[in-house]
């Protein structure tokens, strides 16, 4: 059994000279834990997903893809309205760029996510998965 550690955005808020998610990272023991990383939560932060990514190379087996609305201020909580939540591809996320490093850091699984949506959230989640299909990475 292997347990992956889902992050959110608390993770990363500098807690004397490292992040929380810093140290998971260092003693968390690889062959035993993994990371899935949200890129929605890694970006409100101001950090870039592509670079954890390439930090986490070999402990990311799955990720999810949840796109950042623009105008979202950055922050280390989970206080997010719901209109900060958009679609796959109509934020400020570049999945391109995430899909291109994504199967060299071993990522397998990938979840379209979004927390809140503006109306039908099928009609999102059709809208997020036009966007990724046309992609070319």
């Amino acid at each position: 059994m292997r347990i992956c550690y889902h992050n959110h955005a608390f993770e990363f808020e500098p807690l004397g000279e490292q992040t929380p998610f810093e140290v998971m990272i260092e003693r968390f023991d690889p062959q035993l834990t993994a990371f899935e990383v949200d890129v929605f939560w890694v970006s409100i932060t101001g950090n870039n997903p592509v670079e954890i990514l390439k930090r986490l190379k070999g402990r990311v087996p799955m990720i999810h893809l949840k796109d950042l609305a623009k105008g979202a201020a950055s922050r280390y909580n989970q206080n997010v309205a719901p209109g900060e939540f958009s679609e796959v591809g109509s934020g400020t996320v570049d999945f391109a760029a995430i899909l291109r490093q994504a199967p060299d850091t071993g990522v397998k699984h990938y979840f379209v996510e979004q927390d809140q949506t503006p109306g039908d959230p099928v009609d999102s989640l059709r809208q997020s998965y036009k966007y990724l299909r046309s992609l070319e990475v």
